[in-house]
């Protein structure tokens, strides 16, 4: 045996009693109380018309989208007057001579 062990084995105080709940005082009928309480089953229910409603735009959808191709240079700003036309037009052209003159392909 060990100098430094105790050879008693320790003991704990066991907590106290837990007191125990009374009777109930009165009975009530299960058909009397409601189980669930209204507003839960009126989430519940918002809940499932909801999910219903998604799954019905879903189905009436189109399957395949119609293609939507974009035509025109998309970085160009749109023209909105005849001189913003054919400014853009020779800015385009001069553009178009300067590739030439350099020697890449237009």
């Amino acid at each position: 045996m060990r100098r430094y062990a105790d050879p008693k084995p320790a003991t704990r105080a066991l907590p106290p009693a837990v007191p125990r709940l009374s009777a109930p005082r009165e009975v009530f009928p299960a058909d009397d109380l409601p189980l669930v309480r209204p507003y839960y089953t009126a989430h519940e229910q918002q809940r499932r018309q909801a999910a219903a409603t998604a799954r019905l735009q879903q189905w009436a959808a189109p399957r395949i989208p119609a293609p939507r191709m974009p035509e025109g240079d998309l970085l160009a700003p749109t023209p909105v007057t005849f001189d913003d036309l054919a400014k853009v037009t020779r800015v385009w052209i001069a553009q178009q001579e300067r590739k030439q003159a350099a020697g890449v392909g237009a």
